[in-house]
């Protein structure tokens, strides 16, 4: 497929992703909205479809249609719950996905047994190996759903992901069979060509404007996860060149999870890192766009990083998977870290790759003070990332840097953290105590958000598997990151990591596939000792640094296919195809259904304080403390008598009494949290003239 043609399938489908979420806002439900696109789209190909290619679009069509009917069978929601599929006895609430999911396998089924299919199936899996296809099979059927507590569902769920999942490959091979002949060959050898050109550009400004468009329509410029409301609170105040501000008066109705008071103020316990970059956002009253824009950054960076290892195939094909990735579009949608340490990761692989090439050491101390700064963002993953660049610098995956330049790289890595150090002593008394874990620790048990193994590890969430951390925990975390992954990806309904598992499983490694091999198996390992899997908020996002990797495997796992098909092009049309599918339903699908009021938490008291002007009042929130007083807090200002509406939480009998006491000249409003009335904000009374406020309060008890 041409460049041009592949900027075009591109911007087409980021465009119908952007596309849907925003009619969600119009109140068309979100399986009418898919299923009607999904319908159209199948159908025009299916009557449209005319010369070469026209059997492929066909199927083609047939694979839209069946991952509509896919999604349809999944369970996930706005909760914060794993998302599994329907259990068989619930199957027969979905007729018509059923239906369609049967009739895609009767035609699968009737085009491989015809037109000696199958014995290019047989010649394709005696390439690799019945041994090894055996091998990928397990694995990918172990993949295909989310372990659950109830091993016989979970036996179920296998049987019915799996299938669906077979089904749906079985369609894109038929579709690739199709596919007319090629005798371009798929592995580039050019390594001269611009490793930034027109493609690359592109699908970085597609991604930038996309993540933003999702940020505005689908998360509302709101935060939706308990530490994304710190980050943009702590972002704010650096912003302003503050570490802290004063602590409010009865402070215990304006906690939310990770804010804390000390002698040295009113601060969040996150470390300062991320709130730090999002504070150049915040700055210039931009905060949402901060992750769209590292996004963006982050395809250049894949598109260098690719061409250095590779060349210009991987690097195309990769840049059109990761523009395409639901797991980067949502997480760059998000106020969350995980796109700024890709980023730092990035710029730091590419800085020692450049020292060398020149034999500069000063490239290795650019490389260093990325990563000591990460270490200020996520310390577990800044020691990953270390590891795998150190190993790097000395020798694995690449050849070995100079001395000098391994000296710069850990000094320039040690002295940029420090800083660190400096903040944990301003407010712990000790450098290497975290403000996070002091926090923790007095919250919930002493060692219970620490690193490593224990019985006294973890917070009780419902999403801990099991109390403590011990090898049974970190597999089943480590299961779950897997399955996540899998779907979150790609998006695709045969499985995301199929083109990897298959180039994996195939065994024929260079240089730099085991550098990439190596980068994964230090990110699962390194979270294998972390009590916590990082939950189902944006799909494996501790695993976020094993992206690159897993798209450059993908890619030399699409040529591996085209080389075993001999076709040339078998791989690459099943991938284009799936991720064109990917846009038109899973990547609108996911938006709506999970992301839109994620957690229940929405930015409805940003209108009411509009309707009913509030201006200088001091506004109670009714309700949990997520969602509910965290949507209103987030509003809250830095200066607690600024002219501006204070939001507070009634926690409990009495709080009220205190809050009008402590702010005697605002008017008094109270509102009910989402919790509450089941929908958005709603005011329950108010103006209370300031004065008068105590005596009304009495009045209403």
């Amino acid at each position: 497929m041409s460049e041009r043609r592949l900027i075009a399938a591109l911007a087409c489908g980021l465009l119908l992703a952007l596309a849907a979420p925003v009619l969600e806002l119009t109140g068309v439900t979100a399986y009418a909205r898919l299923g009607l696109v999904a319908l159209v789209s199948a159908f025009t190909v299916a009557a449209t479809a005319r010369g070469p290619w026209a059997v492929t679009a066909r199927w083609g069509a047939l694979s839209l249609a069946g991952s509509m009917a896919c999604l349809e069978l999944i369970q996930a929601g706005t909760p914060v719950r794993y998302q599994h599929f329907l259990d068989w006895s619930a199957l027969s609430e979905k007729p018509l996905a059923v239906a369609t999911i049967a009739v895609q396998t009767a035609f699968v089924i009737a085009g491989w047994t015809s037109g000696g299919r199958l014995a290019i199936l047989r010649d394709g899996i005696a390439a690799i190996g019945w041994l090894r296809a055996l091998v990928m099979a397990g694995a990918a059927l172990l993949l295909s759903a989310t372990v659950s507590r109830d091993i016989w569902a979970y036996a179920r769920e296998l049987a019915t992901a799996s299938t669906i999942a077979m089904v749906q490959l079985g369609t894109l091979g038929l579709a690739a069979l199709a596919a007319p002949a090629s005798e371009s060959t798929q592995r580039d050898r050019e390594k001269e060509d611009r490793a930034l050109g027109t493609f690359e550009w592109t699908a970085a400004a597609l991604v930038v404007v996309t993540c933003g468009v999702l940020n505005v329509f689908v998360y509302q410029r709101h935060p939706h996860v308990p530490d994304e409301v710190q980050y943009l609170f702590q972002a704010r105040y650096l912003a302003e060149g503050r570490i802290a501000i004063d602590v409010p008066p009865v402070s215990r109705a304006f906690e939310t999870y990770l804010t804390t008071a000390s002698s040295h103020g009113w601060y969040s316990v996150v470390p300062p890192g991320w709130p730090a970059v999002l504070g150049a956002g915040a700055f210039l009253g931009a905060e949402h766009w901060v992750n769209p824009v590292l996004s963006g950054l982050n395809v250049l960076l894949v598109a260098l990083l690719l061409h250095r290892l590779y060349g210009s195939y991987v690097r195309k094909m990769g840049v059109l998977l990761l523009a395409a990735s639901p797991w980067q579009l949502f997480l760059g949608m998000s106020y969350m870290p995980q796109p700024a340490t890709l980023t730092i990761a990035l710029l730091a692989a590419l800085a020692l790759d450049r020292s060398r090439r020149t034999d500069r050491a000063t490239w290795a101390w650019l490389g260093g003070a990325a990563l000591g700064f990460l270490a200020m963002v996520r310390q577990l993953d800044a020691l990953i990332a270390a590891a795998a660049i150190g190993l790097w610098a000395l020798g694995f995956g690449g050849r070995r840097v100079r001395p000098a330049a391994i000296a710069g790289l850990v000094v320039a890595a040690l002295a940029a953290s420090s800083v660190l150090l400096v903040y944990n002593d301003h407010f712990t008394g000790s450098p290497t105590r975290f403000p996070i874990m002091v926090y923790n620790d007095g919250l919930f048990t002493p060692g219970a958000n620490d690193y490593g193994f224990g019985s006294n590890r973890g917070m009780g969430w419902a999403l801990d598997p099991r109390p403590g951390h011990d090898l049974i925990d970190g597999a089943i975390n480590t299961n779950l990151n897997l399955t996540a992954t899998q779907v979150e990806l790609f998006g695709w309904s045969c499985g995301s990591l199929f083109f990897a598992l298959f180039f994996v499983v195939r065994g024929r490694f260079e240089r730099a596939d085991r550098a990439m091999l190596g980068v994964i198996v230090i990110v699962c390992a390194a979270y294998f000792a972390n009590y916590f899997s990082g939950g189902p908020d944006f799909g494996a996002r501790y695993w976020y640094l094993a992206l690159p990797p897993l798209i450059a495997l993908s890619v030399r796992g699409i040529s591996a296919l085209n080389d075993v098909t001999g076709t040339r092009r078998a791989g690459t049309v099943m991938a284009v195809m799936a991720t064109a599918v990917a846009l038109l339903t899973f990547v609108p699908w996911r938006a709506t259904d999970k992301y839109f009021h994620f957690r229940g938490m929405r930015p409805d008291i940003r209108e009411l304080a509009r309707v009913h002007q509030f201006g200088r009042a001091l506004v109670v929130v009714n309700g949990a403390n997520h969602p509910d007083f965290a949507s209103a807090a987030a509003y809250n200002p830095l200066d607690w008598s600024a002219p501006v509406p204070i939001y507070a939480w009634n926690l409990a009998p009495g709080v009220v009494d205190e809050l009008s006491s402590a702010f005697p000249d605002r008017p008094l409003w109270i509102v009910d949290g989402p919790s509450k009335t089941g929908g958005g904000f709603q005011v329950v009374a108010g103006p209370i003239p300031p004065r008068s406020a105590l005596t009304a309060l009495a009045g209403m008890r």
